[in-house]
């Protein structure tokens, strides 16, 4: 990710890493003291692991808690991760994004060098670049914009799993995937598709 905002355009961005020190830097109070924070920030771009070790993974319960205010008040928001090896519910799992759920299945290893189908044209492709594990697709709502998908099916399923949505076609505010970009980055790719996401899309 540093090597992807190391640069003339998106040289000037703040870190924050809410793992460190067992969680310590997670905000004690996210409304409205986070969520105001997050909006000193044109764009957010979240991202998380996937593991076997639950604190290894997304905090989507800080996400879902402030994520929404910030994208309501105009932020912009690139959103990437992994999901955990169980998913207890998924009412809510994203609120974000214009994800209805996830797949119940989880393909259990995609490898190295496996590229996306590209949707839409306009994105770079994407090839795995460390194996990524328990990786499920996107069931997104009626009449959103694809980016990308795998080219694997599900044991129910007829077509390609989506792993890279938008909210919308045009200006759109939210990019999604349900995969960690950091695992997608053969060729460089992940470093274009970051640059082309906040200059072109969300035109920072």
């Amino acid at each position: 990710y540093r090597n992807a905002l190391d640069t003339a355009t998106f040289s000037i961005y703040s870190e924050l890493d809410i793992k460190v020190n067992n969680g310590g830097n997670i905000p004690k109070i996210k409304n409205p003291m986070f969520i105001e924070t997050l909006r000193l920030f044109q764009c957010v771009i979240w991202f998380g692991n996937r593991s076997s070790n639950p604190t290894d993974n997304t905090n989507f319960d800080l996400a879902q808690q402030t994520l929404p205010y910030f994208t309501a008040s105009g932020g912009k928001l690139l959103f990437s991760t992994g999901f955990p090896d169980a998913i207890t519910s998924q009412g809510n799992i994203v609120n974000f994004a214009p994800v209805d759920s996830l797949t119940n299945f989880q393909f259990t290893t995609v490898l190295t060098g496996t590229q996306t189908i590209i949707v839409d044209q306009s994105y770079p492709l994407l090839e795995v670049s460390t194996t990524l594990d328990r990786t499920r697709g996107i069931k997104y709502r009626a009449g959103t914009p694809l980016i990308y998908k795998l080219p694997l099916s599900a044991p129910y399923d007829t077509s390609q799993i989506t792993v890279a949505i938008k909210d919308f076609s045009i200006n759109p505010k939210v990019v999604f995937l349900s995969v960690p970009l950091n695992r997608m980055n053969g060729g460089d790719a992940a470093i274009r598709f970051i640059r082309k996401v906040l200059s072109i899309d969300f035109g920072l």
